[in-house]
């Protein structure tokens, strides 16, 4: 008997600054998933920007091509998306200073398509990217509650879907409640723990990642799942989809910090930044000093500039509108810093 191995999900991942994802991330199946995969006999395979899972398919009598192994009606797949760059967080844009434990969560239990695209981020379709609303924080060891109380408070623990998970009545005790959960015994994936009126969300996970996280993606096959997004009908009968996710590279002011070295009788009148291509508008030089004390000129973009894998060219640096430097570096992403509103990359070029 002949068997192919079909396409049941695919994962689309995409980050603005990068060329080529290949190298940047990784993306991994988390444990409970690696069992889950291996007892209905599918496979995991990573592509050049995400991933894909696959199936496997005979023919029936009627020539169709159906599972080998018929697949369950409801289920939850999970994923991790590593990253391999420290400066991932300089050039996302995303929240800079992010705590250590979030992870930014996806899943497929909302319909956030853009025409043909499926969108997993939560401000999608109006957002096409994630931001701050898709940040997650990981669920701690221990969750506690304690607070001055005479009445009993009622915990309940829901899944991602909305679906209760465990309850219980913490009843008062000399003026004060207090309740612990130990975030072990419940399952994996998004949960929020209301008490009172209280409500915490985080993202349990049964194993660690092998590497440092960004993302968790989980998705689901199920009734809870809106008709567009599910890749698996009431009768366990594949519907390929495409899922995808993206991120937006950061921007900043770009600050030129031209210091004559060698061209000691240059003037401020004298330089400016002129784009090539007509994309980016820089102001006129002004005069400043270095951290070590030298004078220099400080010339910055009007307006923020993209930052990217591939540099930008075509900038050139300008004494009386001729080349004094035909093509100017661009920042690094050590170079980007926080500012008053906006961020900002300051590179300096000795002339």
């Amino acid at each position: 008997m002949q068997s192919y191995y079909l396409e049941l999900v695919r994962f689309v991942f995409q980050h603005e600054y990068y060329a080529s994802l290949q190298g940047a991330f990784t993306f991994q199946p988390q444990k409970e998933t690696q069992r889950l995969l291996s007892r209905y006999g599918l496979l995991f395979r990573s592509t050049r920007n995400g991933f894909a899972i696959l199936y496997q398919a005979v023919r029936d009598e009627t020539e169709t091509l159906v599972p080998l192994r018929k697949l369950p009606e409801q289920f939850g797949l999970r994923f991790w998306i590593c990253s391999v760059s420290p400066f991932l967080g300089v050039v996302s844009a995303l929240p800079l200073f992010r705590s250590t434990n979030q992870v930014l969560y996806f899943d497929n239990l909302h319909d956030r398509r853009d025409g043909d695209t499926l969108y997993l981020n939560a401000g999608a379709p109006a957002a096409t990217a994630a931001d701050e609303n898709d940040l997650k924080t990981l669920a701690p060891p221990t969750w506690r509650y304690s607070k001055e109380e005479t009445k009993t408070v009622f915990v309940r623990v829901q899944s991602a879907d909305g679906t209760v998970i465990r309850s219980e009545y913490c009843r008062p005790y000399q003026g004060n409640v207090e309740c612990r959960i130990d975030m072990s015994e419940v399952d994996p994936g998004l949960v929020s723990i209301t008490a009172g009126e209280d409500t915490e969300i985080f993202y349990c996970c049964a194993s660690p990642t092998e590497g440092s996280p960004l993302a968790a993606v989980d998705l689901y096959a199920g009734s809870s799942v809106p008709e567009t997004y599910a890749f698996i009908d009431a009768g366990g009968i594949p519907q390929p989809k495409i899922f995808t996710c993206r991120i937006a590279r950061r921007s900043s002011l770009w600050r030129y910090v031209v210091v004559p070295k060698f061209n000691t009788s240059l003037q401020a009148g004298q330089l400016s930044i002129e784009d090539g291509d007509d994309r980016y508008t820089f102001g006129n030089a002004t005069a400043v000093q270095t951290m070590s004390g030298e004078a220099a000129f400080a010339i910055e973009s009007e307006d923020v500039i993209p930052h990217q894998q591939e540099p930008i060219k075509g900038l050139a640096l300008k004494r009386n509108h001729t080349d004094l430097i035909k093509e100017l570096p661009n920042p690094g992403p050590d170079q980007v810093m926080a500012g008053s509103g906006n961020f900002y990359s300051e590179i300096y070029v000795y002339v």
